[in-house]
C-alpha cells in the first residue's frame, strides 16, 4: 500500500476498524475541493458533462487501479 501513497488519483486511508456493535468504519485523508459533478458544474455550466469529460476522469481511476493492482 505504500507505492499508492502520494498518487494523485489516490486517497490514503489513514485508519479502519469495526465497533463493538460491529459498524465498521473508515478515515481517509482530507481532500479539500469539490464532489466531481460541482466541479463539472461550476466550471463548464453545462447539464451533464460530455463525452470527452467523462472519458478523462475514467483514465485517471484506471491509472489509480493500475497503480494498486
Amino acid at each position: 500500500m505504500a507505492r499508492l501513497s502520494g498518487h494523485p488519483h489516490v486517497v490514503t486511508i489513514l485508519d479502519h476498524g469495526v465497533e463493538e456493535d460491529g459498524l465498521a468504519w473508515t478515515l481517509y485523508e482530507y481532500v479539500p475541493g469539490r464532489d466531481l459533478m460541482a466541479f463539472h458544474f461550476t466550471r463548464e455550466g453545462a447539464e451533464h458533462p460530455s463525452p470527452g469529460r467523462v472519458a478523462g476522469w475514467c483514465a485517471g481511476i484506471a491509472r489509480a487501479l493500475g497503480a494498486a493492482h
